[in-house]
């Protein structure tokens, strides 16, 4: 019987965390992130158009604070960020 409600509680527990859409899914996360790309996009094409680096950073660490405050961890988040096939598509939406 216990291990019955264990594997009760571990399927209830997974059915929960896989009901989150994934990152790119969530407009407030993918769409900040590609208006840094293309802001960094322009910076570098731009020699004119000077870096905010600290205004970037801040945005990025409110963006990564939205994520964990809709309930998503700091691996989920990680593995998004550094995804290339990610980072792929974000470009070809520029």
């Amino acid at each position: 019987m216990r291990a019955m409600t264990i594997a009760l509680m571990f399927c209830i527990t997974t059915a929960g965390a896989s009901a989150k859409p994934h990152l790119r899914d969530v407009p407030e996360i993918d769409g900040t992130l590609l208006h840094i790309g293309i802001a960094n996009s322009i910076r570098k094409n731009c020699p004119d158009i000077s870096a905010r680096i600290l205004r970037a950073t801040r945005v990025i660490f409110g963006v990564k604070k939205q994520a964990h405050d809709l309930g998503y961890t700091e691996e989920e988040i990680d593995a998004y960020r550094n995804s290339d096939v990610e980072k792929t598509r974000l470009k070809a939406l520029r």
